[in-house]
């Protein structure tokens, strides 16, 4: 009898270790728990997450997916891709007599006056049959479908006051810029591309090439505004060129700028401006939150100042328009 009760109790107590264990046989984990509330292991599942501050409802994701009457955008592996209903086939009739445009042959991309235009035609599907057809003729195709990119995750430069966007241009998954400054330098011109890694060094190789294939009329090192600046002086079989290399600080955590100001110091030809205070171009390559740009500017008629420089950036795009993507 003795034994009997020993056995009872002892399957009792297995009974109620096993019960008080359960908690941490824990079920998916979910997306929103924070690594702080996963490390507090002495507290109940009821009081890792408290009522008050789960979520009542779960904000939809925008990861670039939307689909109109004549094509969707699908999301694979992070990229997004457009596929039309009526296939992908690009048309062959370009005879202008029946509505076609024979210059689209040689145009590889698609033409918008802002971002919010470049979106609200892609996602509300007003863009032009001749668009279209660039679009099956021109941007890459794989397997997946045509490459282009996240509507949801546009970027938009940031420049200096004075200076407004005048064109986007869409290549597929990639986009550029233009820029014109209409008002206190009507001849100024700027064009603007990002994400292209490593461009800084590719280009800095090849200056420094040119450099070397010519005559070294002098190298200084200086500084200006606080910042050191490498300047080059060299002569080529038709003009005197000065090229002054800076790097500006990046700030709170950002990459450091990279520029490369360019002068024509002497030249055979007439149509250069020679000036030796007046940049003829100007190379501006940054890194914001991991992601590379690169300006290139044309037509300045002063010497800019390395605030201005470091004025030239990239940031998310914010869309204020009401259309929602479906």
């Amino acid at each position: 009898m003795k034994n009997k009760y020993c056995l009872l109790f002892l399957a009792v107590a297995i009974l109620f270790s096993l019960a008080s264990c359960q908690p941490a046989d824990t079920p998916a984990r979910d997306t929103d728990t924070t690594v702080a509330q996963e490390a507090t292991a002495e507290t109940t599942a009821a009081e890792t997450v408290p009522a008050e501050t789960a979520p009542e409802t779960t904000a939809p994701v925008l990861d670039g997916s939307f689909s109109t009457p004549d094509y969707e955008v699908k999301v694979v592996d992070g990229k997004c891709y457009l596929n039309f209903t009526d296939g992908n086939e690009a048309e062959t009739n370009s005879d202008s007599s029946n509505g076609g445009n024979m210059s689209m042959i040689n145009v590889n991309f698609i033409r918008f006056d802002s971002l919010a235009e470049m979106k609200q035609k892609l996602v509300n599907n007003d863009l032009t049959d001749e668009q279209k057809n660039i679009v099956k003729s021109k941007f890459t195709l794989s397997e997946n479908g045509f490459e282009i990119c996240n509507v949801q995750e546009l970027i938009q430069p940031a420049v200096p006051a004075g200076i407004s966007m005048s064109s986007v241009f869409l290549y597929g998954d990639n986009y550029t810029f233009d820029f014109i400054e209409n008002v206190a330098n009507p001849k100024l011109s700027a064009l603007m591309t990002f994400g292209n890694t490593g461009k800084w060094e590719r280009n800095l190789n090849q200056w420094m090439e040119i450099i070397e294939k010519n005559q070294l009329d002098s190298h200084e090192t200086d500084t200006v505004d606080g910042i050191i600046t490498e300047t080059y002086v060299y002569t080529t079989s038709s003009a005197q060129l000065k090229r002054v290399f800076l790097t500006i600080p990046g700030e709170d955590g950002q990459a450091a700028t990279h520029i490369m100001i360019k002068y024509i110091l002497q030249a055979d030809s007439n149509l250069l401006t020679v000036s030796d205070t007046v940049p003829a171009e100007i190379f501006v390559f940054g890194e914001k939150n991991g992601i590379p740009f690169d300006y290139l500017i044309h037509g300045l008629t002063e010497a800019p100042t390395v605030e201005w420089l470091s004025s030239f950036s990239i940031a998310p795009y914010v869309d204020n328009s009401d259309h929602v993507v479906s």
